[in-house]
């Protein structure tokens, strides 16, 4: 589709009493009419009516539109050139200043461009509209102009233009930058020193400050003096070469301001700024526009900052000025990371230092003093961080990349943070939690620091490769770290604790692999796994080891027997007396009670030493880093039973109490005594799916959630019982089906019921029939197929195409994207995978609409071996779902269609997730985004520049 010639970005209409802004995307599309977006670009803006039209005409070489007829209270946007000593383009945005308050009450036509709104304020009868107007242009224009110009005779004289600007002035600043824009104010001939005294006399009787909003007011004849008979005739007089010399000037010293202080933006910043302020409630009282806090987006700085700084200070230890060199060099460097990604503003150092980070160093500093020894003030603290902060940022401007200096950074601090570490703070970024332990050395980083410091796979996108450690160079034995893909949604594991029952969930988990038919371990279909008791045994078995479900089969079978073996001393007794009726269970009731438990952990422990290394924690291990997966076992203290987890991924989580006591408690230094998790929470479902939001925010509720149990008794229906029974009942059913039923998306449960008694926790007689009551359980089991359906379908992935992204056209958005795979090139799942759905004519449908085939005869391989099949599809908006389906069986799509990875999607939440709109820089990543075309088209074909003054 051709693109349309329509300007409008801005519109105020009325709703009854209240004053609707409509705002479009017209700043994002003016970048198809720029050569280079990347270069810096300043704003006009022009007020007025006839006059201001003939200035716009002077602009542009192209005639305009047909349906150019503007309604009163809009804001247009074009793009032009001076060329009275302009050397770039300059975006020109022209209004009018309303003079009565008749204003459209219907919406603007949205079919080339869709449009967001808000109430801007509320009329009361009578009022006029003009302060609402005045609000859109101090709060959405002002900000980002270089030169406002009034078309003095356009908008009813002098008088009148004084009382728009005692509005704006009375308003304060519009933003916190220290330029502003300069005022020029267009009359007609012979009116210039009439006009300049009104104003004066404005400035001295109402006691303002113009440079709180101006940095100067300039008055300015529309002609040249020889326009004597568009004055006789009364038409518009044409600009003369006076005011185009006197709008071209004031735009480069504008720029040269802005340069100076480090605010002349690209293009492309000042367009998604604009975008940015039109989408932001108009604050009532009004607050300057920040555009350093704007300019992150949705990145803000993190609330945690002054805890990770004082952390950092406090294992530096001395804070002597000799001493803190170093500390105060690496702090420096960490936030210029944090503040410059690839693709940022360099606003001056000091400006986001005073306005980011001044407070928070502030307060790690105070903090951290009152623990270490320390012989300077927090002010001489904070002054030297920022003098390094400003010697640092030329560092940074000479090498290109934040990234490089903070490493040259790192090298320079030498062997004094070799030996440090934390389990609080990132070391390399000083302002996150660390997450991924690295394997062979002390050290653990963040995930924002191994997507930074570490290159991606060549076989994977969402793998890294971590050679060694950037902080103390200790090689990591080749760790390759996974993570979850951008645009898919976590998979959670649950595997309930059960004693002797151990083996139910593993023979789920068997057959669950048998289902899904695929020559790879079942475990890497999950993102998060949660155990409690064994369980948690089940759990580490399989993602820290990565040991097959066979293997874990027969570990659990040899533990179960050697955690159940009674206690010596009861043993003997029970030699002597064991024939005695009643004897047996006083006995051991009597040695759990001095020996604080009724089995021993000892032969438990011993195994687990065998199987793991006496010195081996949950974060060692390859296995689980090469899966990407997030592994935790719950816990429960013993002196106040509250449930604990322990983590893959250095995070703990509190939980609600309870009591109970059944192996002997393990004491971990440093953080306490623990025992038996099972014994609050045995189905740790509702914590998996916690600790799965907790890891990936943004990513929202899970897609697939698969709990394991291992088993329960039908309970038969007592009218008769007493009210404690029924209590004590109902608290047991509620164990069993804890948050079963919740908003969690697919949940699959699979458990085993038992026609009467269930077998004691300790019954080691029992697990093989147990074992095989779970596969009878589960042969045929409709919920075991669809799981495995789910699974299957979630191995495929969509992404948006970064070079063309979605454009709104014809009521819609025109998308275009690709489904790839998480199976990768030269793998034997792969092929598989690829042969079973060209075999059974599978196909994907998206929005309900079949798509060609993609797996007969390698259709959909790529050159590089892995599979990519392009998707066009339409959607009304942004925030509207759409899904994309894998449909194994074509001829029964209600039954097989499953949603791929991350399915259901919105485009808002691609583009947030893929970072296509990170428009100053990812901070999660630091890597450059694909520049995104908005027309759609290569750069070459876009229109070159409409005109210039001349």
């Amino acid at each position: 589709m051709a693109p349309c010639n329509h300007t409008r970005w801005l519109r105020l209409r009325k709703n009854k009493h209240d004053v609707i802004l409509e705002a479009s995307d017209r700043p994002m599309r003016l970048l198809d009419d720029l050569a280079c977006p990347e270069d810096p670009s300043g704003l006009l803006l022009l007020l007025g009516n006839h006059h201001k039209a003939l200035t716009l005409r002077q602009l542009s070489e192209e005639p305009a539109p047909a349906n150019s007829r503007r309604s009163h209270g809009e804001i247009h946007l074009t793009v032009s050139s001076l060329a009275e000593g302009m050397q770039r383009p300059v975006i020109v945005a022209d209004a009018d200043l309303p003079s009565h308050n008749r204003l459209p009450t219907v919406p603007g036509s949205r079919q080339c461009h869709e449009a967001i709104e808000q109430r801007v304020s509320n009329l009361q009868p009578g009022e006029a509209i003009a302060p609402a107007a005045d609000d859109v242009y101090h709060s959405l224009l002002f900000p980002f102009a270089d030169v406002v110009c009034i078309f003095v005779p356009d908008v009813g004289g002098p008088e009148c233009v004084v009382r728009r600007l005692a509005a704006w002035l009375a308003k304060g600043p519009a933003s916190t930058c220290p330029v502003r824009p300069c005022l020029v104010l267009a009359v007609s001939p012979g009116q210039e020193a009439k006009t300049q005294a009104t104003i004066d006399r404005m400035i001295r009787d109402r006691d303002v400050v113009v440079n709180q909003c101006f940095e100067r007011i300039r008055v300015v004849s529309l002609s040249d003096g020889h326009q004597e008979e568009a004055t006789r005739r009364r038409r518009p007089i044409a600009p003369g070469r006076a005011l185009q010399r006197e709008l071209a000037s004031n735009l480069c010293m504008a720029q040269d301001a802005r340069r100076r202080h480090g605010y002349l933006l690209s293009a492309r910043h000042t367009c998604r700024l604009l975008c940015a302020s039109a989408a932001t409630a108009i604050n009532d009282p009004w607050q300057p526009v920040d555009l350093i806090r704007m300019s992150r987006g949705g990145q803000p700085v993190t609330a945690e900052l002054a805890s990770h700084l004082a952390n950092v200070l406090e294992l530096a230890g001395t804070l002597d000025d000799a001493q803190a060199s170093s500390t105060i060099s690496l702090i420096a460097s960490s936030l210029l990371l944090d503040q410059y990604p690839a693709g940022a503003h360099p606003f001056h150092p000091v400006d986001v230092f005073r306005t980011l980070f001044r407070e928070s160093c502030l307060g790690a500093f105070e903090h951290a003093s009152a623990k270490t020894s320390c012989s300077m003030s927090a002010s001489a603290f904070v002054e030297l961080l920022e003098q390094e902060m400003a010697t640092q940022f030329d560092e940074y401007l000479s090498l290109g990349s934040s990234t490089a200096l903070h490493r040259r950074t790192m090298a320079r601090a030498g062997d004094k943070w070799q030996g440090i570490q934390s389990e609080e703070t990132c070391l390399i970024c000083l302002c996150r939690r660390p997450q991924h332990a690295l394997l062979g050395c002390v050290h653990s980083v963040c995930q924002s620091c191994v997507s930074v410091f570490y290159p991606r796979s060549d076989e994977d996108p969402n793998v890294y490769r971590i050679d060694a450690c950037i902080l103390c160079k200790t090689t990591t034995g080749g760790q390759a770290l996974r993570i979850k893909p951008p645009t898919a949604r976590p998979r959670v594991l649950s595997i309930d604790g059960g004693g002797a029952r151990a083996l139910v969930p593993l023979e789920n988990l068997r057959m669950l692999q048998d289902a899904i038919g695929l020559p790879y371990p079942v475990q890497h279909n999950f993102d998060v796994a949660i155990g409690t008791s064994s369980g948690a045994m089940a759990v580490c078995a399989l993602f820290v080891n990565g040991w097959s479900v066979d293997d874990c089969l027969h570990y659990l079978h040899v533990a179960v027997f050697l955690a159940f073996q009674r206690h010596f001393l009861l043993r003997l007794f029970l030699f002597f007396v064991g024939g005695l009726p009643f004897v047996p269970s006083m006995l051991e009731f009597l040695v759990s009670l001095v020996v604080d438990s009724k089995y021993s952990a000892g032969q438990l422990e011993m195994m687990q030493r065998d199987v793991y290394g006496p010195e081996r924690s949950l974060t060692d291990s390859h296995e689980a880093s090469r899966m990407g997966a997030m592994v935790a076992v719950t816990l429960t203290t013993t002196h106040d039973t509250s449930t604990f987890i322990a983590t893959n991924y250095n995070g703990v989580g509190k939980r609600d109490p309870n009591c109970g006591d059944y192996f002997t408690p393990y004491r971990i230094d440093g953080v306490g005594t623990f025992q038996d998790g099972g014994l609050t929470f045995n189905n740790p479902t509702s914590i998996g799916v916690k600790e799965a939001s907790a890891l990936f925010p943004a990513a929202g509720k899970p897609s697939i959630v698969a709990s394991f149990g291992t088993g329960f008794e039908r309970r038969r229906h007592d009218s008769g019982a007493r009210f404690p029974v029924r209590l004590f009942q109902a608290a047991c059913k509620q164990m069993v089906q804890r948050q079963e039923v919740d908003e969690r998306g697919e949940v699959f449960r699979f458990d085993v019921e038992f026609d009467g008694r269930q077998p004691p926790l300790d019954d080691v007689s029992h697990m093989d029939e147990t074992a095989r009551l779970a596969r009878e359980a589960t042969l045929g089991s409709a919920a075991m197929q669809q799981l495995a359906r789910r699974i299957r379908a979630e191995l495929f992935l969509f992404e948006l195409d970064p070079a063309r992204p979605p454009r709104f056209a014809n009521g819609a958005y025109d998308c275009f994207g690709r489904i790839s795979c998480r199976l990768r090139a030269g793998t034997v799942g792969l092929a598989a995978f690829m042969g079973q759905l060209h075999r059974s004519g599978a196909l994907f449908r998206c929005h309900g609409r079949s798509l060609p085939s993609s797996f007969r005869d390698g259709d959909g391989i790529a050159p590089d071996g892995n599979f990519c099949q392009e998707v066009t599809f339409h959607v009304a908006g942004r925030r509207d779902p759409f899904d994309i389906q894998l449909c194994e069986a074509p001829g029964d799509p209600d039954t097989t269609a499953c949603n791929i990875g991350g399915s259901p999607f919105t485009v808002d939440w691609l583009t947030r997730q893929q970072g296509l709109e990170a428009w100053f820089g990812a901070r999660s990543d630091h890597r450059k985004r694909p520049r995104l075309d908005v027309a759609g088209v290569p750069r070459v074909k876009r229109r070159k520049l409409s005109g210039q003054f001349r």
